[in-house]
Formats: C-alpha cells, structure tokens, sequence
C-alpha cells in the first residue's frame, strides 16, 4: 500500500507500507491491504506506519515524528484519513 502524510507545513512522509494503524474518533482503528474504501475523521493521537523495512531516521526532518524500528509514528491533533485501492492519504492538523 501507498501512504502519504501531509500537514499544513507540508509533506512529512510517503512510501510503502502494510498497516496504519489511525487515531479515530471513537477509538484507533488499523487499515490493511485491500481494505474497503474509507473516509474518516481524526482525533488526536499517533499514527503508526509499519514500513517495509527499516526507516531512514535520518531523512523524518518534522518534530512530530519519531522511528522505531520498522515503525513510524506522528503525531496528530486531529485530520481526515481517505483509502481507496492500497492508497493511503491522511491530512493531518
């Protein structure tokens, strides 16, 4: 699946992913491939990209983010998230 992130400020991440797991309204739900497509609000929270292999720390310039391991987290006081066909956009506040 493809994934992008992008905030007021602008792009903070794109690439491949297998789950994303997004702090919902009422309660973080996780999509996978070939997830139904979704339109949903945010609430604010992390949302964790599990990459296909390790992240390149060095490249994530963006305060609200931190890498562990194979997984990147960013913080979010809210948005809107739209998957449809393994494509992953959140706008994030």
């Amino acid at each position: 699946m493809n994934v992008k992130v992008i905030s007021p400020e602008g792009q903070i991440f794109s690439g491949e992913t297998d789950a994303v797991t997004l702090p919902g309204e009422k309660g973080s739900f996780q999509i996978l491939k070939m997830h139904a497509p979704i339109v949903s609000t945010l609430s604010a929270g992390e949302v964790k990209i599990h990459c296909n292999g390790a992240v390149d720390a060095d490249a994530i310039t963006a305060q609200n983010v931190r890498v562990e391991g194979e997984n990147l987290f960013i913080k979010v006081n809210g948005g809107v998230v739209k998957s449809a066909q393994d494509d992953i956009v959140v706008l994030a506040d």
